[in-house]
């Protein structure tokens, strides 16, 4: 299951919430601006749109240097010890939406009491229609988890828009898909994944970080066999603080905040061998409540930390 909606995302603005529903983290607070509020009177579907702090975790330099390790013939994990986190002090803008399980077991065709999700960006283009420069293979908009494009190709509107980026699990496009190919895979679509266009590559990456057959199997069933989707069960009970964070509800059953997914991966990459980058969570508390999203970082005072550990 894919779903995909077009438009134009405005830029992000300073100062606080103005719109019925809204919230805003701390009076006069820079950008702290978020929208929270109902899509309908009775779907009870919460949308929202805001300037956060992002929740990501990870160290990319270890991450880099214990790759290249790898690569040289000298695995050396403990580049991982510094435990920096990259994303620690800064923000993101962020969308989320809150939707009724019951919702989505009566609105979409949920096989296994499974659905999947691939996100997209895409950027307007200056199109000339008539003179072939784009296809609809450019602009699909696969609807299904099988992969089958839309018969009629994409609507008039979403043909102004382009592909430039998409994700489904994490890492897989960032660390797996060699550079040369990611305008390509940006642009392919899931059924190209499980058409087995870009498993070469992965196998080829995966295999020379030492990643065994058994392991890259295991990785390739999640993202290759059935296209790059996160896949959520929908009988797989969530709770906890910050969004959830109860055993064995998380990635790569979904993706909650909170979840480590490069420690997940880490670890599989390393032939179910530990392995962590000793980045265990975010830098500050997530919320209790959707969208779960801790409060954008504020600036600082001249000579404070700043909460950045690149």
């Amino acid at each position: 299951m894919s779903k995909s909606a077009t438009g134009v995302a405005a830029p992000g603005e300073l100062g606080e919430a103005s719109e019925p529903g809204a919230a805003s983290a701390a009076p006069g607070a820079v950008g702290a601006a978020v929208w929270i509020s109902p899509v309908c009177g009775s779907c009870n579907i919460t949308f929202f749109a805001g300037l956060v702090d992002d929740p990501f975790f990870f160290d990319i330099p270890a991450f880099n240097r214990f790759v290249s390790s790898v690569l040289a013939g000298q695995p050396n994990p403990g580049f991982f010890n510094r435990g920096r986190d990259s994303f620690a002090g800064y923000n993101t803008l962020s969308i989320g939406l809150s939707v009724p399980i019951s919702l989505l077991r009566s609105r979409l065709h949920v096989k296994n009491d499974s659905i999947g999700l691939s996100c997209r960006t895409k950027r307007r283009i200056s199109v000339s229609h008539g003179h072939g420069r784009f296809s609809d293979g450019d602009f699909d908009d696969d609807d299904r988890e099988e992969g089958r494009k839309d018969k009629h190709g994409p609507p008039s509107s979403e043909r102004d828009f382009i592909n430039i980026d998409r994700m489904g699990n994490p890492a897989i496009n960032v660390a797996l898909i060699p550079f040369p190919r990611k305008n390509e895979y940006n642009r392919a679509s899931t059924q190209d994944d499980a058409d087995g266009r870009f498993a070469n590559d992965i196998i080829g990456t995966l295999t020379a970080l030492g990643t065994n057959a058994t392991n890259i199997g295991i990785l390739a069933q999640v993202a290759v066999v059935r296209g790059d989707f996160l896949r959520l069960n929908l009988n797989q009970a969530n709770s906890g603080p910050g969004g959830g964070n109860n055993t064995g509800a998380g990635f790569p059953n979904g993706r909650r905040l909170g979840d480590d997914t490069i420690d997940t991966i880490l670890f599989f990459v390393a032939n179910q061998h530990p392995l962590g980058d000793n980045v265990n969570a975010n830098d500050v508390p997530l919320r209790n409540l959707f969208p779960f999203f801790a409060p954008s970082q504020q600036p600082r005072d001249s000579g404070v930390d700043d909460n950045t550990r690149n």
